[in-house]
C-alpha cells in the first residue's frame, strides 16, 4: 500500500522516463520506447498529478526533465511549471515517440531517451515501478536492491475474507495503526478535491443536488461525495497524495473514504477506525490478487454494469436502462461502452424473470383498438412534449427546494412541514402515496374520467415538490413515471 501522487499509470510513465534521465550527463532531447496497451488506456486521459495538462507523451517528458525516480510513485512530487513548459517544447520538437504495443504483461514500459551522445534505456514490468532491464549506451546495467526496490517482487498469495476478518480481530493494535495513515492521507485527498473543480468534478455536481434537494443531505450522500472528491482530486492532477490499495490509487481511495467517513459518522475510536480499514483494504487486496494487477476492464464500466443491471431487473427495461446508465456515466453511447453494460442490464433481466417464475413487463397494457399511424403520431408527439417539460419539472424541484430554505427552519420541521403538505394532498386523493406503482397499473387497464386524471397529476406533483423540497429521502425517478403517466 505505498501511497501515490495522481494516477499511477501516467506516474509509471514520468517514473521510467526519469529513472533514465538521471544516467544521461545532460538534459533529455529525445524520448522513444513503446508502453503496453492497458496502461495506455488508463493514462491517456489523466490529468499528470501537479499540472494541467495529460498525455503519454507529456508525462515521460515531464518525468525525463522534472521526475525523481527515487520517490517511486511519488516521482512528480517537485516539479515546476518550467518542467512542463520544457516538456511542451520537447514534444513541439517531434522529439517524442511512444507506440502502443499489445504485451503479455498488462504493465510493460520500455523507453529510450537520448541526450548528446549518451543513450539510456529502461524497461518496467509488473508493477508500476519494477525496472527489470538497464541499458546505458547499448550495454546492460546490473540493477542493485538497492536501485530497484520491486525486483524481488512475489506473487501475493490469496487468502479468503474469514481469514482476513479473523487477522483483524486477533491482530495487535500496534501492528495495524500504520493503516490511519490511509485515512490521513486520503481524507486531505477529499478535502482538497472539494476545495476547487478537479477533473470532472462530479462530487461539486453531488453536492449541488444536496444543496438542491435532489439528493438528501444524509450519511451515504457524505460517503459518495466524499470519496468521489479524492477521486476527482487525485484524476484531475492534484499535488497531493493518496494511499493506494495493490497498485491502484482509486482501489485505495475507495476502500478507505467510506469507511473514515461512517467511523467520523459513529463516533469510532482510533483502534477501531483501525480494524475497519484493514478489513476494508484486505477484503480488496483479496479479491484483486485473485486476476491481473491492471485489468483491461475499466472500473467505471464495472459500475455502469451494475447500475444497468439494477435499473434492469427494477423497471424491465434493460436497453432503457443502459441508455440511461451510459450517457449519466461515460457521456457517451459508444458501442464499446455500451456493449457490456447492455449485457449485463439482459441477463439481470433474464435472472430476475427467473427468479420471478417467469418473464413479465412491469406494467401490463390493454389496447382496445388496432393501433394506426395516428395513435404512432400521439405517441410521437407525447414524448416530444415529455422531453420539453423536463427542464421545467428541474426548475419547479429547485424553487420547491428554495421556497423551503428561505423559511429558514430546523431539518425537522422542514421534514414535517413536508410531510404535512403530503398528508394534506393525500386527503383529496390518496393516490399521491407511495410510488405510484398500483395506481399507475390501475389506470393503464381502466382509465379514469379525465378530470380525475387532472386531479391526481396536480396533487402528485405537488406532492412530489414537498418531499423533494423540504429535503425527504427518496428518489424522483418512479414518481415522474406517474407524473408522466397522467
Amino acid at each position: 500500500m505505498p501511497p501515490a501522487l495522481g494516477c499511477t499509470e501516467p506516474v509509471a510513465i514520468s517514473f521510467t522516463a526519469a529513472y533514465a534521465a538521471q544516467y544521461l550527463d545532460q538534459p533529455c532531447t529525445k524520448i522513444s520506447g513503446f508502453i503496453s496497451a492497458n496502461l495506455y488506456k488508463n493514462a491517456m486521459g489523466v490529468t499528470i498529478p501537479g499540472t494541467t495538462v495529460c498525455g503519454v507523451a507529456l508525462a515521460a517528458a515531464i518525468g525525463a526533465f522534472g521526475g525523481n525516480p527515487q520517490k517511486g510513485l511519488k516521482t512528480l512530487e517537485d516539479i515546476t511549471p518550467l518542467h512542463v513548459e520544457m516538456a511542451q517544447q520537447l514534444i513541439a520538437n517531434n522529439a517524442v515517440d511512444i507506440a502502443v504495443k499489445e504485451t503479455p504483461d498488462f504493465i510493460h514500459l520500455d523507453l529510450t531517451l537520448s541526450a548528446g551522445e549518451n543513450i539510456c534505456r529502461v524497461v518496467v514490468k509488473g508493477t508500476h515501478t519494477n525496472v527489470v532491464e538497464l541499458y546505458i549506451n547499448g550495454q546492460p546495467q546490473p540493477l542493485s536492491a538497492k536501485q530497484n526496490a520491486s525486483a524481488r517482487h512475489e506473487t501475493l498469495p490469496t487468502f479468503s475474507l474469514q481469514q482476513a476478518y479473523e487477522f483483524i480481530n486477533s491482530a495487535d493494535f500496534n501492528d495495524i495503526r500504520f493503516i490511519l495513515e490511509a485515512a490521513r492521507l486520503n481524507s486531505a485527498l477529499a478535502a482538497e478535491g472539494k476545495t476547487k473543480k478537479y477533473g470532472l468534478n462530479i462530487n461539486g455536481t453531488f453536492a449541488d443536488a444536496v444543496k438542491n434537494g435532489l439528493m438528501s443531505n444524509d450519511l451515504l450522500s457524505k460517503v459518495i461525495i466524499n470519496t468521489v472528491a479524492a477521486s476527482d482530486a487525485r484524476m484531475g492532477g492534484a499535488p497531493v497524495v493518496a494511499m493506494s490499495n495493490f497498485g491502484s490509487g482509486n482501489q485505495g481511495i475507495t476502500a478507505t473514504m467510506p469507511v473514515v467517513v461512517v467511523a467520523e459518522h459513529l463516533g469510532a475510536d482510533e483502534e477501531t477506525l483501525a480494524r475497519a480499514l484493514s478489513l476494508s483494504h484486505l477484503t480488496a487486496i483479496s479479491i484483486h490478487s485473485r486476476y491481473t494487477r491492471l485489468s483491461a476492464l475499466c472500473a467505471a464500466s464495472t459500475a455502469a454494469m451494475g447500475a444497468a443491471a439494477g435499473m434492469a431487473s427494477a423497471y424491465h427495461a434493460p436497453l432503457a436502462g443502459s441508455l440511461f446508465i451510459a450517457e449519466i456515466l461515460f457521456g457517451t453511447l459508444m458501442l464499446a461502452s455500451l456493449g457490456p453494460v447492455v449485457i449485463s442490464a439482459v441477463i439481470a433481466l433474464l435472472l430476475t424473470n427467473l427468479l420471478n417464475g417467469g418473464a413479465a413487463p412491469l406494467y401490463h397494457v390493454v389496447f382496445q383498438q388496432n393501433l394506426t399511424a395516428l395513435h404512432y403520431g400521439l405517441m410521437l408527439a407525447t414524448g416530444l412534449l415529455a422531453g420539453l417539460c423536463g427542464p421545467l419539472f428541474i426548475w419547479l424541484m429547485d424553487y420547491s427546494h428554495r421556497g423551503f430554505v428561505r423559511l429558514k427552519l430546523s431539518p425537522p420541521w422542514q421534514l414535517a412541514l413536508g410531510g404535512l403538505i403530503v398528508g394534506m394532498l393525500s386527503l383529496i386523493t390518496p393516490a399521491v402515496w407511495g410510488n405510484g406503482y398500483s395506481v399507475v397499473q390501475s389506470y393503464l387497464l381502466s382509465p379514469p374520467l379525465f378530470s380525475v386524471i387532472i386531479i391526481v397529476f396536480v396533487c402528485k406533483l405537488l406532492a412530489v415538490l414537498a418531499s423533494s423540497g423540504s429535503g425527504a429521502p427518496g428518489g424522483v425517478f418512479t414518481p415522474t413515471l406517474f407524473v408522466g403517466l397522467a
